[in-house]
């Protein structure tokens, strides 16, 4: 390791040793400008490894299999509630129009009943008067 130290008039630029103090002896003016160095020679060992990006692509690799799969999944379970709603929906027509077709014919028998009931006693009624 090398340090230097120079120094300079501040107004003429001449050089001036370092320890100097006071007035210039070549301009007599005051101030000088002071520049240190330092050389400093560091090793540096350098080393590169191909491992690292290859463990990262397949950590990556697996990461998007997972995300690929996980999508697929996704996409059955859309396509199956979709189906399943279709089917639900024209059962749910078939069977509401099945249930309307009872209950009507259901209302009808009774209604008959009651009204067959109604008919013979207004018709004895009618008949008594003749």
């Amino acid at each position: 390791m090398t340090n230097e130290v120079k120094c300079w008039c501040q107004h003429c630029g001449q050089e001036l040793e370092s320890s100097h103090t006071g007035n210039c002896p070549y301009c007599g003016k005051s101030g000088k400008r002071c520049e240190a160095t330092a050389t400093v020679a560091i090793g540096v060992k350098v080393s590169a490894s191909a491992e690292g990006p290859k463990t990262f692509f397949v950590w990556f690799n697996k990461k998007v299999g997972l995300t690929t799969g996980f999508i697929l999944i996704d996409i059955a379970f859309l396509l199956l509630s979709t189906v399943a709603g279709y089917v639900a929906g024209i059962l749910g027509q078939f069977l509401g129009a099945l249930a309307g077709f009872a209950i009507g014919l259901v209302i009808i028998i009774v209604y008959n009943l009651c009204l067959k009931k109604k008919v013979e006693t207004t018709k004895r009624k009618v008949m008594a008067r003749l």
